[in-house]
């Protein structure tokens, strides 16, 4: 798979959640200087807390890294 050998990061966020908010361009400026840094062994994966589809694609639009997509529920829920 693409996510071989790399060092995975997975971002658990909401659109609705004001910490989210606050974090996420901070996180994303980070992320884009590692990116540009290791571009081949680091990838970060939006894990939506998000409760409805047009909200996930709204906030993961901001961003630029994959998604767990939103219709797979059982794997975006932490036990």
């Amino acid at each position: 798979s693409d996510l071989d050998e790399k060092y995975i990061l997975l971002y658990f966020a909401s659109k609705s959640d004001s910490l989210s908010q606050d974090f996420t361009p901070w996180l994303l400026k980070a992320y884009n200087i590692l990116k540009k840094k290791r571009p081949d062994d680091f990838e970060m994966i939006f894990v939506s807390g998000d409760e409805s589809q047009a909200s996930f694609y709204k906030y993961w639009s901001e961003m630029n890294c994959g998604a767990i997509p939103f219709e797979e529920h059982d794997a975006r829920m932490i036990s």
